[in-house]
């Protein structure tokens, strides 16, 4: 005959907790065993990251999901009946997503007709990037750095990666030609690779093969392994056309698996390619066209652990955009006007996690993926650390290569996750 019992369950230390998911079980039946819950309190709070309660029985969902902000106390109580089955398991379930960055910083070169040197644009104290910033002052110093090794430097494309052993790397792409650098300027072993074609201007790389992408339509997607000018190229069910020559030209990008790909500012498409498998998708909005001319873009880690896309219009039509790179939805966002283009270049920097920095002559604008926002400023020599070299785009091409800062990053943001949780009900023994 069953036993009809109160049991309390009672959690009321506070308990902290370091991983992503932590299930906190409420109530557990064995095959003889049923219960009816009939109070549930929790409160839940992280110094860095945003949490989600869930109260959940088996697979299925008891309540919808709450999502309070980070140091924002995620806190309910929950009443009436509920049933718990036998062979059971309701759980308080806290999710705090995916990691955000830790203690990152800004490495990057820049590529520019006008200079027969390299210039080193990083925080020579390598210190952390916040969240957000609005002023080179917040940024940290930067250092115009004179590495040599280069007798022209002109660039449609750059990019910056970190090797296996630890040591960066530089590389910009000119007119199917592309050129490697070390960190201190000197050119790297290979210091050209010859299997890009002629006609290509966009290339980037997740750090063990370089991709690239024809001007004009077609289904390959050209990869080679770093060190080694191997060609193995990545068939794509999409035919499509990469960056293009001309100085409407916009982007071939990586980020997370995926290359990222955009003939032209006027374009309203955006290619994306999965890197392993060739599958080609698209991403169509009236948004993505930034007028005649593109000034640069980047992709970029933001604070929340997700990826962005954000570029950048000049030539009077005071429009930019972020593609979020987990729902593909696209925010337009308004901004001061570049006024000229970038000659066939890339003029994006990545200063913060979700931060971008865009140039032009004595411009810059600031677009923030983690707010939505834009903002514009004039860049003076003593602002932007530099010897009074304007970052232009010359004639003829100009880039900046990116490290992105969250492969720079020493871990992620630690967990704190501190909870408390109270439950009762009646538990029912003996059940047949």
């Amino acid at each position: 005959m069953a036993t009809e019992k109160l049991k309390v369950f009672v959690n009321t230390a506070s308990t902290v907790s370091s991983s992503a998911i932590t299930n906190v079980a409420i109530k557990t039946t064995s095959s003889s065993e049923q219960a009816v819950l009939k109070t549930i309190s929790y409160e839940a709070t992280d110094p860095e990251y945003p949490v989600t309660a869930t109260l959940t029985n088996g697979n299925a969902n008891l309540t919808t999901p709450k999502t309070t902000a980070k140091t924002v106390k995620n806190s309910d109580n929950l009443s009436g009946s509920q049933i718990v089955d036998v062979s059971s398991t309701v759980n308080l379930t806290f999710d705090t997503g995916a990691d955000i960055p830790g203690t990152g910083y800004q490495d990057a070169r820049y590529f520019s007709i006008d200079r027969s040197t390299i210039i080193k644009f990083a925080d020579t104290t390598t210190a952390s990037r916040g969240s957000t910033a609005t002023t080179f002052a917040t940024l940290g110093t930067f250092a115009d750095s004179n590495s040599g090794g280069a007798t022209t430097t002109s660039a449609n494309s750059a990019f910056g990666w970190i090797n296996a052993d630890g040591t960066k790397q530089y590389a910009r792409v000119f007119s199917g030609d592309m050129y490697v650098f070390n960190e201190d300027g000197s050119t790297a072993t290979p210091s050209s690779y010859s299997n890009i074609p002629s006609g290509v201007h966009g290339g980037c790389t997740d750090g063990t093969y370089f991709y690239f992408k024809h001007q004009s339509a077609n289904t390959t997607l050209g990869r080679v392994a770093i060190g080694t000018d191997t060609a193995i190229n990545i068939t794509t069910d999409v035919s499509f056309a990469g960056q293009s020559a001309g100085n409407q030209s916009s982007f071939v990008l990586y980020a997370d698996g995926f290359v990222y790909s955009k003939v032209n500012g006027p374009a309203t498409v955006v290619y994306k390619t999965n890197v392993t498998t060739g599958a080609t998708t698209s991403i169509s909005n009236s948004l993505l066209n930034v007028g005649t001319y593109s000034a640069g873009a980047i992709t970029t880690k933001g604070a929340d652990g997700v990826f962005y896309l954000i570029e950048v219009g000049g030539n009077a039509v005071n429009r930019a955009y972020v593609i979020n790179l987990s729902t593909e939805v696209v925010t337009q966002i308004t901004c001061a006007d570049l006024n000229t283009s970038t000659e066939y270049g890339n003029l994006g920097l990545e200063v913060a996690p979700g931060l971008g920095l865009f140039f032009y002559n004595n411009a810059f604008i600031w677009i923030d993926a983690n707010t939505m926002t834009g903002a514009s400023a004039t860049a003076t020599a003593a602002s932007v650390g530099f010897d009074g070299q304007s970052i232009t785009s010359g004639g003829n091409g100009s880039s900046f290569a990116n490290i992105p800062i969250h492969t720079t990053v020493a871990g992620s943001k630690a967990r704190a996750v501190t909870h408390k949780v109270y439950a009762d009900g009646v538990l029912i023994e003996g059940v047949a």
